[in-house]
């Protein structure tokens, strides 16, 4: 679980200097997009999309909130929005393939320190 985080805390710096907050309303945003982060990696786990219109209620975020963390994601590369011309809330959301390998080299770590 820790090694997990620390996947998470390596992710979300790649980013976190794109937003110049407060250093607690940093520390929040980075918090928030580690959720974000985690919800799709969970659902695409779980052989699940995630679209925009589901993100809220998979991260217990706010929909705009949630949205604009999405973007924020997108911009650094850690996640991948397919859009659909019809109804942009249908855009399905997946995590870009390094972000997967270092969430997946997480949990696995996890899981084998779990074991020993």
């Amino acid at each position: 679980m820790i090694r997990l985080r620390n996947a998470k805390a390596r992710i979300c710096h790649r980013f976190s200097a794109l937003r110049r907050r407060k250093p607690v309303g940093q520390n929040k945003l980075t918090i928030q997009m580690a959720q974000v982060t985690s919800a799709v990696h969970q659902r695409q786990l779980a052989g699940m999309t995630t679209t925009l219109r589901q993100l809220h209620t998979a991260t217990a975020l706010d929909q705009p909130a949630a949205l604009n963390l999405v973007a924020e994601l997108e911009r650094a590369g850690i996640v991948i929005i397919d859009r659909n011309i019809g109804d942009a809330f249908e855009s399905t959301i997946t995590l870009s393939e390094e972000a997967r390998q270092q969430l997946q080299m997480a949990v696995d770590h996890n899981a084998s320190t779990a074991a020993a």
